[in-house]
């Protein structure tokens, strides 16, 4: 199986959001920020300018020139140019030591205000800091032209620290932060009023190096109550120029539990650059007052919580059940077969329209299933080591065909499992027949102290496997996408949530995916954006994964246990519910709840319900016997607009067989109840 990384972006389908976006390269280049127009302009301050009255004034090499600004997918990226350079390092302390000599140190603050509700009155008034004019202001009170105030609801940070340079200190990089601040109450003429943390973030690892350049996914540090999502951050210095951006996600979300509504799609927002440097006594700087236009701004996906708990899968069906394999149960011609804690027990899978992102959900038979501890080694120096290493994927059959595309009974001239249990009569082992996979690949190193036993690779992948054979190991599979974290740490192997940058493949490296994945004690939870996956098959002239179809899908799984064993599941198949799609290819929410017929009815063993949502709503689908006793929830959780379904197995919630008969399920919402009723035939 091809383990390298792959290919391309998208846009839009269905008139859907997603999640992959053409952003700016934090690469020291400003040629893409050419044809974003500048928004506002600042004066080149000249020295010893300033009376008394005015807080400490940045002159010459870090006077900000111009800034630009512009929002792409879900993230809000800045430009400022300044009037010299190179404004990094901007050798912000200097001193002569009597035994090291000349020593610098690199350090300051770099800010963009946001004038969220486009009101100059309120807000932070940003011709005053720390009770002093700033230069701005003390401009503006001289009568000079093009120094209007921005009234700042809130700002976002830039914050780095470099040690002094060697040999006093080691020179390396003390913090790189992403940070913003609601200053909305702040009153900087008086010195009053309060500010409130938004978020905080800096990457895992520093090194100097990432002060000129760094950008990825990053966990909140000391502010903020999500610790397991990962928020995108990104910065880059040229000779003249910082280019930075941070995704608008908890900024957003801190303003709606507030009860405040901003970056609506046509909104107004009054920006300003703000920088400090402990240049001249910790020297300030603001722009005059810019403004940008708010363009439609994608949700973050977020149907599941990546957090290690399957709760949140409860309500979806099982697709397939594998067999549990036993030790030295296969002949020769079967592959490697994972036996015992690595077996896959049972699938499940969902697709969510208005995100355009796949999930899927892998159980075990044992645990835990990660650390694997697939390698292990005893070392005569370090005693016994251990490397967790794996590739987990869920093989999809678009064209709803098993006859055509992999045949998932072979793998590598040898028969699966899967492949072996069916040739041996055994029920319930049907072939996917994929045209591809979704795959999350995990590599750490020895453990410590043979190596530092931290994590080598976390990567999603794609690969287009329609033409492959693997039963004589002839034809060829083709990269689709792949991108990983950009920077890793050992908890990422457990669970992740975030965006990405491609890797190694691809035609717009800028662009952002979402993806996330968490393990579980005996499980495995992942989900993958799916717009490098759609234009990939769009290019090929296939309209794959739309609202209605039926695909065919089955867990495999690669580890180096047993000499690189592998394990399927039987197929199983997913119906693609979601919104519908207008003739003008835009997505339409339907215009009131529906709970359909159940098909088949009478059924066993089990029975397909779809209802319909007009709108977000928290909605419960329950089956009910004939003299009121509840048997099963279905769904008890928030769903999006559009149509969804969910099969019944049959079974109460205590999991045992329920007896034939008349029953009714009953769809709730609010004051919204439809009941319908259906039979089970044992």
């Amino acid at each position: 199986m091809k383990k390298v990384l792959g290919v391309l972006t998208v846009a839009l389908f269905l008139g859907i959001s997603t999640a992959a976006m053409a952003q700016f390269l934090m690469d020291a280049d400003s040629s893409d920020w050419a044809n974003v127009p500048i928004a506002a302009t600042a004066l080149n301050n000249q020295p010893n300018y300033f009376p008394s009255e005015v807080g400490a004034a940045v002159d010459d090499r870090i006077d900000i020139k111009e800034i630009k600004a512009k929002i792409v997918g879900n993230v809000f990226y800045f430009f400022m140019k300044f009037w010299g350079g190179p404004v990094w390092p901007n050798h912000a302390y200097e001193e002569d030591d009597p035994t090291y000599g000349h020593v610098t140190r690199n350090r300051g603050y770099y800010h963009m205000l946001l004038d969220l509700d486009n009101d100059p009155t309120t807000g932070w008034d940003s011709y005053w800091y720390e009770t002093h004019y700033t230069p701005l202001g003390y401009y503006h009170s001289q009568g000079i032209a093009h120094t209007e105030n921005v009234g700042a609801e809130c700002y976002v940070q830039l914050g780095l620290k470099e040690n002094w340079s060697p040999p006093k200190e080691d020179g390396k990089v003390k913090e790189i932060s992403y940070y913003s601040e609601d200053v909305h109450e702040k009153d900087y003429q008086t010195g009053t009023g309060n500010g409130y943390d938004i978020f905080g973030c800096q990457p895992d690892s520093l090194d100097t190096n990432k002060t000129k350049m760094r950008h990825g996914a990053m966990r909140e540090t000391e502010v903020g109550d999500d610790t397991l999502r990962r928020f995108w951050g990104g910065h880059a210095w040229g000779y003249d120029f910082l280019e930075y951006g941070v995704e608008l996600t908890p900024i957003i979300e801190y303003y709606e539990k507030a009860g405040n509504h901003y970056f609506q799609p046509g909104d107004t927002v009054g920006i300003a650059g703000f920088i400090e440097t402990p240049m001249d006594h910790w020297a300030t700087e603001m722009t005059p007052r810019g403004q940008i236009i708010v363009p439609n701004i994608p949700k973050r996906p977020g149907s599941i919580h990546f957090d290690g708990d399957s709760t949140d899968w409860n309500s979806y069906p099982v697709l397939a059940t594998a067999l549990n394999n036993q030790p030295n149960y296969f002949p020769a011609e079967v592959g490697a077969a994972v036996d015992d804690r690595i077996d896959l027990k049972e699938i499940k899978a969902f697709w969510n329209p208005d995100e355009d992102c796949f999930y899927f959900f892998m159980k075990f038979w044992g645990g835990p299933v990660w650390p694997n501890h697939a390698y292990e080694e005893d070392d005569p120096t370090y005693g016994h080591v251990t490397r967790n290493r794996g590739y987990y994927h869920m093989l999809l059959d678009l064209d709803n065909d098993p006859t055509t595309g992999w045949d998932s009974y072979w793998y590598e001239t040898h028969y699966t499992p899967l492949g072996y249990y069916h040739s041996q009569g055994i029920a319930h082992t049907e072939n996917v027949g994929a045209e591809c996979y979704l795959q999350l690949g995990l590599k750490e190193n020895w453990s410590p102290p043979k190596e530092d036993g931290a994590v080598k690779e976390i990567s999603y992948y794609a690969e287009d496997v329609h033409e492959k054979d693997y039963q004589t190991g002839t034809g060829n599979g083709y990269d689709m996408f792949g991108f990983h974290p950009g920077e890793l740490d050992t908890l990422e192997t457990k669970r992740f949530d975030g965006y990405m940058h491609e890797v190694e493949v691809g035609d717009d490296p800028a662009s952002l995916h979402w993806a996330g994945h968490a393990w579980g004690y005996d499980f495995l939870e992942y989900g993958v954006s799916l717009d490098d996956f759609r234009k990939y098959w769009e290019k090929q002239g296939k309209d794959y994964m739309k609202p209605g179809d039926v695909i065919g899908v089955a867990g495999f799984i690669e580890t180096p246990m047993d000499h690189w064993a592998t394990e399927m599941t039987p197929r199983g198949e997913l119906h693609l519910g979601g919104s519908a799609v207008s003739e003008k290819g835009r997505v339409t929410a339907p215009d009131r709840f529906v709970l359909k017929d159940n098909y088949p009815n009478p059924f066993n063993p089990e029975t397909r319900i779809e209802y319909s949502v007009p709108k977000q709503a928290t909605v419960t689908l329950e089956v009910y016997n004939t003299i009121g006793q509840k048997v099963r929830t279905l769904v008890n959780r928030t769903v999006q607009a559009g149509n969804h379904a969910v099969t019944w197995n049959g079974r109460d919630d205590a999991g045992r067989m329920v007896s034939s008969g008349v029953y009714f399920y009953k769809l709730s919402s609010g004051t919204t109840q439809i009941t319908k009723r259906m039979t089970f035939l044992q």
